[in-house]
């Protein structure tokens, strides 16, 4: 949850100082907070690449 704020308080910076900063923030948010729990969960190895599941 650290990094979902870490990443959000980020997003909000960039979208007031330049927009296009502030939208890759909030891509970057829901990506990194879906990517991890799913890469740990439907791929145990680390061995095996994990394409981003589609939402």
């Amino acid at each position: 949850m650290r990094t979902y704020a870490e990443v959000e308080g980020k997003g909000e910076k960039g979208k007031r100082g330049k927009g296009e900063k502030g939208k890759g923030g909030k891509l970057l948010l829901p990506i990194t907070h879906y990517q991890l729990p799913i890469t740990h969960y439907l791929c145990p190895m680390p061995n095996a690449p994990c394409p981003i599941p589609t939402l």
